[in-house]
């Protein structure tokens, strides 16, 4: 009896097992599901171990079996509700902003905020006094906060950049006289802008948030020089100029292309041709289609 007991809980552990692993297959090979993902196979194991009791209890759940069972519940669900809390507020940050980066210090704090009240509710579930532990924490957040003054800054630096609307991902910005790049992400510690050569420049945010930056009007403007001969017909050259720009970008409209003329000297026009760009990448790689298209169409 004793054996076939074993063998039936073991079958039941590895039925939740094979049950968990089936569905985690199945959900990231669904993107619509990606908010479980992680979750199932925990929740399908805790299922088969849960059962597993019951049949050496006898078809009978010890009293704290179920309630570790049901605590148990409760952090898995704490975790999907922190999960699908973060990804809405990722996916309205992306909606808001007009881009498809996120604020990661939103998310973050949706995230904690969430995971603090299910650790509460798990507290209070199982019978343990809150309240002592929030005066603990209470008091020893006075010596955390000392230790992590930098850190905190960093953190509430961060709220106030993104909160305040100043920058958003995908902003191109200039911090003082030297990193220059656009905003990828503002996190709880840093924010992140990506340069021309989409390397990642981290700016703490405490330094960010005390900084002078320029945040460029987008799309950005990208100067490109040119050299005429004094007798060119600069009229006609503005038109080719504003035709070879919408044959690289069709959504261009000629307004959009600006040509004013610099220098002029007795033999040499210098004409400066304004062509708007998404970024700095794209800004480079606009002029240079632009300069080798000119070219051959002024022939």
């Amino acid at each position: 009896m004793v054996h076939q007991q074993t063998l039936i809980a073991i079958g039941c552990f590895v039925a939740g097992v094979s049950v968990g692993l089936a569905a985690e297959f199945g959900i990231r090979r669904t993107p619509r599901l990606a908010s479980a993902r992680g979750i199932a196979f925990p929740l399908a194991a805790g299922a088969g171990i849960y059962a597993a009791a019951g049949v050496f209890g006898n078809g009978r759940i010890a009293p704290a079996t179920q309630r570790a069972f049901v605590a148990y519940l409760i952090v898995l669900a704490t975790w999907l509700a922190a999960r699908l809390a973060g990804m809405t507020v990722n996916r309205y940050g992306r909606r808001s902003a007009g881009s498809m980066v996120s604020v990661s210090v939103f998310v973050s704090v949706v995230e904690f905020a969430v995971f603090v009240v299910g650790a509460l509710v798990v507290l209070d579930y199982l019978g343990i006094s809150v309240a002592p532990i929030l005066t603990a924490f209470g008091i020893g957040g006075l010596a955390v906060a000392l230790a992590l003054q930098n850190t905190l800054a960093d953190f509430f630096a961060g709220v106030q950049i993104a909160a305040s609307g100043q920058i958003h991902p995908g902003d191109y910005i200039k911090v003082g006289a030297g990193s220059a790049g656009t905003v990828v992400d503002i996190n709880w510690r840093n924010t992140v802008i990506a340069d021309r050569d989409r390397n990642h420049i981290v700016v703490p945010n405490q330094k960010l948030a005390a900084a002078v930056f320029t945040n460029y009007r987008l799309p950005l403007r990208v100067d490109v020089p040119l050299t005429l001969a004094r007798s060119a017909d600069v009229g006609r050259m503005t038109d080719l100029a504003r035709d070879t720009a919408a044959t690289l970008t069709p959504r261009l409209r000629p307004q959009d292309v600006e040509v004013n003329v610099a220098h002029a000297t007795p033999d040499a026009l210098d004409v400066v041709v304004r062509l708007p760009a998404d970024d700095v990448t794209d800004g480079e790689r606009v002029r240079s289609e632009f300069m080798r298209a000119f070219l051959e169409r002024s022939g």
